[in-house]
C-alpha cells in the first residue's frame, strides 16, 4: 500500500463543494506551554508585530505570506480557490481569532475552512512537518467501504502527482480531483502546500 503524505491541507468529502459566504472555524491548537514571564513583554511585542504584518499583507497573489521578528515566526495560507479579497478577509479574521483562542501560547495553529494561520517560537519556514497536526473527520458512512478505500488510495496518489506537477509552473500549490465511487457517491479531494516548501517536501511517497 502506498502511503501518501501531503503537507498542510487534505480535505475529503462526499458533498459537493459550495462557495462559502461566511468564515467557518474548523480547528485550532495551542501549545500547552506559555511564554515565560521573563520574556512576556518582548515576546508579546514580537507576536503582535508578526500578526499585524500578516494581516497587513493578507492580499497577496499566492494567498501565502510569512514573516519573523526576533524569536517569533508566523505565516498564513489561504485555500487555493479563494479570491484575493476572500483571502484577505479570512487572514485578517484569523490573526485576531488566534490571539483570543490561544492567549500567551508559545505556538498556535488556527484553521478556518478557508485559510490557516500559524505562529511559533521556532523557525518552521520551508519545512515539511506533520506534527503538530489537526485531524478532522467526515461523520458520513459509505455503502461500499472497500470500494471507497480503493478509490481513495488511487485518487490521492493521482492528486499527489498533480500537485507535484504544479511545481513546474509558478502558481499556487493547490490541486483538486473528483471521482465517482458509485452511482450515488462522489469523492472530492483537495491538497495544498505552502509555496515555500519544495516539491520533495510537499509530496512524499513511500512504498
Amino acid at each position: 500500500m502506498t502511503d501518501i503524505s501531503l503537507c498542510l491541507v487534505i480535505l475529503l468529502t462526499f458533498l459537493t463543494l459550495k462557495a462559502e459566504s461566511t468564515l467557518t472555524l474548523s480547528l485550532y491548537r495551542c501549545s500547552n506551554s506559555s511564554y515565560p514571564n521573563t520574556t512576556l513583554t518582548s515576546y508579546k511585542a514580537d507576536l503582535d508585530l508578526i500578526l499585524n504584518s500578516l494581516s497587513s499583507n493578507s492580499r497577496v497573489p499566492l494567498g501565502y505570506y510569512n514573516t519573523s521578528s526576533n524569536a517569533v515566526y508566523g505565516s498564513f495560507l489561504c485555500r487555493g480557490d479563494l479570491s484575493p479579497g476572500e483571502c484577505e478577509d479570512c487572514a485578517k479574521n484569523a490573526t485576531k481569532t488566534i490571539v483570543r483562542l490561544c492567549p500567551r501560547s508559545e505556538w498556535a495553529f488556527l484553521w478556518f475552512d478557508q485559510c490557516m494561520v500559524r505562529y511559533s517560537n521556532r523557525n518552521f519556514f520551508s519545512s515539511m512537518e506533520t506534527d503538530p497536526h489537526l485531524d478532522g473527520y467526515n461523520g458520513e458512512s459509505t455503502a461500499e467501504p472497500k470500494q471507497f478505500m480503493a478509490v481513495l488510495e488511487k485518487t490521492m496518489g493521482e492528486l499527489a502527482n498533480k500537485l507535484a506537477a504544479k511545481y513546474l509552473r509558478v502558481e499556487k500549490k493547490y490541486a483538486t480531483k473528483e471521482v465517482k465511487i458509485n452511482a450515488k457517491e462522489t469523492l472530492q479531494t483537495m491538497a495544498q502546500c505552502t509555496p515555500d516548501i519544495n516539491v520533495t517536501g510537499c509530496v512524499k511517497k513511500q512504498n
